[in-house]
Formats: structure tokens, C-alpha cells, sequence
């Protein structure tokens, strides 16, 4: 292949070019998972009491009671998509962040990363989710950064999700938002695929 050609091949490639993304699925409607509990125990306690039958002990009720209490909680599960930066933008938000002193002192795990992890990964949240739209002007954020200023990122309607979600779904969107920029984006090795034409040819 020609120098040109290789170079066109590149050219179409760069223009289909795509950062990698990550989802999560948030349920806002935490209350109904202490409700699945109970209905799941009181599921259980009664097909110990029934053995084999189902019509004993109410078995059948408790059944529908936990799917529909399951599907409710899946109404109110939000898929976030949470796309990676590009490096530029990432570092720009990086030094925005610089780590942080204490009596005088650099705080080692700030060092460590390079960056505040007090407001640092929150803000990486903010301005790495596409799916929603939460109201932030991610475009206008990183305009006035990358021009040397320093801009007060908004806050949009994020105060108002995270007084409605718990500190581990809020840890499972900014675990999403910082190991996507570490991401290995390279072809993958499917082992399922590969047991399955595996076992396809046998047959």
C-alpha cells in the first residue's frame, strides 16, 4: 500500500473516530429495594411453609408482589452514559485542580494523583456525562479553560440528584467517569464468541 493510500486510510479512520463510554444504571427510587427485601424474605419464609405448592402460604401473591415491585424500580432506573475526554480537556481539568496543602505540607494523595480528589472527580462527573443532559454548558466550560481562565463550572441539576442517590451509586458514576479515560481501547478477545464458534464447529 502506497504511502498516500496509507495516509487517505488514516484520514477516513480519523473521521470516524469515537471516545470510548461507559454506562450506569442509577434507580432513583431507592425506597423500593428495602420493600423487595422484605417481600423477597416474606417469598421465601412462605415456600418453606408450602414446600412444593405454590397456592400454599399466599406463595403466588409474594411472587407478583416482588416482580412488580422489580419492575418499578427498573421504570425508575436511569441508564447514565458517561463519555471519556479528550486528553487535552482531561488535562486542562487536571490542573485546574491542583492537589492540595495542608499546614504547609503537600496531602500525599493528592501528590500521588496529581490532582485535588476532593472536587477533582466530581467535577470529571460533571463534564463527562453526555446521557443525561444536566444542564451544564460543558462547551463554554472548557472554552473559557483551555483560554487560560478560570471558570466557575455550574452546577446544573446535579445537587439535585445527589441529594437523592446513595454514596455508592454516586461512587459508581465517578469510578465510570475516571476509568474510562484509563481504558484500554484496543481490539478485545471474546471468549464467549470463541467458545461459542468453538462449539458451533463441532457440532
Amino acid at each position: 500500500m502506497s504511502g498516500k493510500s496509507t495516509m487517505n486510510s488514516f484520514k477516513t479512520m480519523l473521521s470516524q473516530a469515537r471516545l470510548p463510554e461507559r454506562t450506569v444504571d442509577i434507580c432513583l427510587r431507592g425506597d423500593l429495594a428495602t420493600a423487595h427485601q422484605a417481600a423477597e424474605k416474606a417469598l421465601l419464609d412462605a415456600q418453606r411453609t408450602a414446600g412444593d405448592s405454590k397456592e400454599g402460604g399466599g406463595v403466588e401473591q409474594l411472587i407478583a408482589e416482588v416482580e412488580s415491585i422489580q419492575e418499578r424500580m427498573r421504570e425508575s432506573t436511569f441508564t447514565f452514559v458517561i463519555r471519556a475526554l479528550p486528553r487535552v480537556r482531561f488535562r486542562a481539568l487536571t490542573n485546574a485542580h491542583p492537589p492540595r496543602e495542608i499546614d504547609g505540607e503537600m496531602d500525599l494523595g493528592d501528590a500521588k494523583t496529581g490532582f485535588d480528589r476532593s472536587t477533582f472527580f466530581e467535577a470529571l462527573l460533571k463534564v463527562s456525562t453526555v446521557e443525561p443532559d444536566m444542564g451544564v454548558d460543558v462547551e463554554a466550560y472548557f472554552k473559557a479553560l483551555l483560554a487560560g481562565e478560570k471558570p466557575v463550572l455550574p452546577d446544573g441539576d446535579w445537587p439535585e440528584l445527589f441529594e437523592k442517590i446513595i454514596d455508592r451509586q454516586y461512587g459508581d458514576l465517578t469510578d465510570a467517569a475516571w476509568f474510562v479515560q484509563r481504558d484500554e481501547v484496543s481490539v478485545p478477545f471474546s471468549l464467549a464468541a470463541s467458545l461459542a464458534k468453538r462449539s458451533s464447529a463441532g457440532e
